[in-house]
């Protein structure tokens, strides 16, 4: 699966278009939101989550201050995998066990887009509620976050 994810989530190639190129991040969503525990458990086990987080980073910092519309939406994509991760209890756990993580989905606080912003407050606002070190976490991500601008 790590080698195959690794190249599902690659960047985009000179052939592919830009649709091919976002109905991987959809089909990925889709797999995440019907994948077993079983399922959920290796994508965390070959790094998945970073693999995903990685490119969610690479995503918000290659855009200029106006981002383009299939920007935002591949942005959104991004996000949508992240929280169908995090919809698992392992994913979840794992997020919060893991700093940077965390500090990296808060890296897609660095836009003005609000259509952006709400989901990454959205699954920070998860955490918090998920428990003490979640509530941890989210905080330190946003100080940081914060610390960076």
């Amino acid at each position: 699966m790590s080698r195959s994810l690794h190249i599902l989530l690659r960047s985009k190639s000179a052939g592919e278009t830009r649709k091919e190129y976002d109905f991987k991040y959809s089909a990925l969503k889709r797999r995440l939101q019907l994948g077993s525990a079983e399922w959920i458990q290796e994508f965390l086990e070959v790094d998945g989550i970073g693999v995903l987080l990685e490119s969610f980073r690479q995503i918000c910092e290659k855009g200029d201050v106006k981002k383009r519309l299939p920007d935002t939406y591949l942005q959104l994509e991004c996000i949508w995998c992240i929280k169908a991760v995090m919809n698992s209890e392992a994913g979840i756990d794992f997020i919060i066990d893991n700093a940077d993580c965390v500090q990296k989905l808060a890296t897609g606080l660095d836009t003005e887009d609000v259509k952006v912003k709400k989901p990454i407050f959205e699954l920070l606002s998860a955490m918090c509620i998920y428990s003490a070190d979640g509530y941890k976490r989210a905080l330190e991500a946003i100080e940081h976050y914060t610390n960076c601008i």
